[in-house]
């Protein structure tokens, strides 16, 4: 949903896929993408790992409301009334260590740009 609303201000959600196209499309030569997995929420083992859910889920949840409401109501016309219940459904997803969620995160690496030495 929040996707289909940013479609109506000509922005995307999934701009980080183009990223490694766009660098070397203005010259950084040899970029690396390396993918890897973040933990959405703490249902991960290990101290570290779940320490890194939690961080990222209270991202979300600090943001997810501000970001959400302003799409759906100001983009796709929706009253506050309708999007809170979803919202409200969202967070108690994102809190659920049953749902083993994850986001894939890149790093990008690079050489020097084309024709130039450092």
């Amino acid at each position: 949903m929040i996707n289909h609303a940013l479609s109506f201000t000509n922005r995307s959600g999934l701009t980080a896929v183009k990223y490694k196209g766009w660098m070397q499309e203005v010259g950084f030569e040899n970029v690396r993408e390396e993918k890897f997995a973040v933990p959405g929420n703490p249902w991960v083992k290990g101290t570290e790992q779940k320490q890194l859910g939690r961080m990222q889920m209270e991202n979300i949840l600090q943001g997810i409301h501000r970001v959400s409401m302003t799409l759906c109501t100001k983009v796709l016309g929706m009253a506050p009334e309708e999007v809170e219940p979803l919202l409200e459904n969202v967070r108690k997803d994102l809190m659920n260590r049953n749902i083993h969620l994850h986001y894939i995160a890149c790093q990008y690496k690079r050489g020097n740009l084309q024709g130039h030495k450092s």
